[in-house]
């Protein structure tokens, strides 16, 4: 194939100047780095050009370079060693190798050391423009993370919590104060807010930190077997107490016992937890002394305490022992801003170094998330394993899509980009619907209607729909 030339690469349209590349040329053939040049200038992109490697690491030492195009044979070294530095120097920096042996085995061994593509020689200068397009989005995309995951270094900073909201910044401040005193905290929030996480937050930041973070989910455990739990008991206590069992409080010694779900701990157990917070000793079942106990609690809620209260399913004395000080952790729908860092994040725990769409990430912070941190984590835990290199909408899950009026939800626009308001509320919903697994009357809070106002709407919509098939 003939290679084109510059004036044929200049009579080509240049991109927008947010698409342009800083682009090293490496290779010891000045016509190739000439004619190569005369392309990416042509194009709208710089280039710079090297004949060496040394040429080459000097070049991306002193400029900031988006995209190198890689000879794999150089005068003083082979191309895939200086791949490999370049990728250890900058990781974003994307690499396109070059040669004239196009085999399985140095394509594999190009992709293996980090390339991004490989080409062949001579130039087909159609696909390397293609190659580059996609260099460009994989940068700007490592670029995007590799900051993401500098802000959630600094978001999290000592309190391991992920956001720059508010209210998130206000619970981080209170963490802070509170974790080096020793008195009992709440922790108000929803189902997978990350109430456990701002709990071991309070353990690492005090002075047990030494010591035991014990956690007990309050309500998934029988309420036959709860004292047990929590005090322990002596050999032969009941049926089945073969041996002598320390119990969680006691297991805590020293550290902090987080009290997760505590409003569904059962009535009998609140007076004697009461009893053993404020005497600071446990009773094992089947004992016939106390044991002296030495820590720290930290119980959290997604309940109202006061609700429970009133109706006699919560004891005051506990509530007033257990809430000194308060913390109330947001849902994440009154935090969208935080989406981008805890999907850093996220992708951080998980060892990914996956980019996210613009798209997709437009229907993350979109969602209403029900299921608060917890369902991002399952969704962008999901889409890895679906996704390549990059996370699209189609690797999210269909309710997703569906909610964000992409084809095939049924959103009709009537011209100009107007969409009509009796569509907007039949997708508002349909969106609360799928959000909260179909039950109406969480959808109807949600949406801010009563209950009957909902059902009269939806067969409303039943009647349209019919009438429209």
């Amino acid at each position: 194939m003939s290679q084109s030339t510059e004036a044929d690469h200049q009579a080509v349209p240049k991109l927008a100047e947010e698409s342009r590349l800083n682009v090293l040329v490496v290779d010891d053939s000045r016509l190739l780095r000439e004619t190569c040049a005369g392309f990416l200038t042509g194009r709208g992109h710089s280039c710079i050009r090297a004949a060496s490697a040394s040429e080459a690491m000097r070049t991306i030492d002193s400029e900031a370079i988006d995209v190198v195009l890689l000879d794999i044979g150089l005068p003083d070294g082979n191309g895939l060693d200086l791949l490999a530095e370049i990728k250890a120097s900058d990781e974003t920096i994307q690499v396109i190798i070059m040669t004239a042996t196009a085999t399985i085995e140095n394509a594999v061994a190009a992709m293996r050391h980090g390339a991004a593509d490989f080409v062949t020689k001579p130039i087909d200068f159609d696909l390397l423009d293609k190659s580059l397009r996609i260099a460009l989005r994989t940068r700007r995309l490592a670029t995007e993370n590799r900051s993401l995951r500098g802000q959630v270094a600094q978001s999290a900073g000592i309190t391991g919590l992920v956001g720059e909201a508010d209210a998130m910044r206000a619970a981080a401040d209170l963490i802070r104060r509170i974790a080096p005193s020793n008195e009992t905290c709440l922790i108000l929030g929803e189902n997978g807010t990350g109430k456990e996480v701002v709990a071991r937050a309070i353990h690492r930041l005090s002075e047990r930190v030494d010591g035991s973070f014990v956690p007990v989910n309050c309500g998934a455990i029988a309420e036959n077997l709860i004292e047990s739990e929590l005090f322990g008991h002596v050999r032969g206590a009941f049926s089945g107490a073969d041996a002598a069992r320390k119990g969680l409080i006691r297991q805590a010694q020293g550290g902090t016992l987080f009290l997760d779900e505590i409003g569904d701990m059962p009535l009998p157990m609140q007076v004697k937890l009461l009893r053993a917070l404020e005497n600071r000793e446990v009773v094992p079942v089947g004992a016939d002394h106390a044991v002296p106990c030495d820590i720290r609690v930290v119980a959290a809620t997604n309940v109202d305490l006061h609700e429970h209260m009133a109706q006699g399913k919560f004891r005051e004395d506990l509530y007033y022992r257990l809430n000194v000080m308060t913390i109330v952790v947001p849902p994440l729908r009154e935090r969208t801003g935080d989406i981008p860092l805890l999907v850093a994040h996220i992708l951080a725990e998980n060892d990914s170094r996956r980019g996210v769409s613009p798209e997709a990430m437009d229907a993350l912070e979109s969602w209403p998330w029900p299921g608060n941190v917890r369902e991002l984590q399952n969704t962008v835990r999901r889409a890895c394993v679906l996704a390549d290199d990059e996370i699209h909408v189609e690797h999210l899950p269909p309710r997703m899509v569906e909610a964000r009026g992409e084809p095939g939800s049924g959103c009709r626009v009537i011209g100009n980009g107007v969409i009509p308001l009796s569509e907007l509320e039949r997708q508002a919903i349909k969106h609360a619907l799928a959000a909260f697994g179909g039950d109406r009357a969480r959808s109807a809070r949600a949406l801010g209607i009563d209950r009957t106002t909902l059902y009269r709407k939806l067969q409303r919509m039943d009647g349209t729909t019919e009438s429209e098939s």
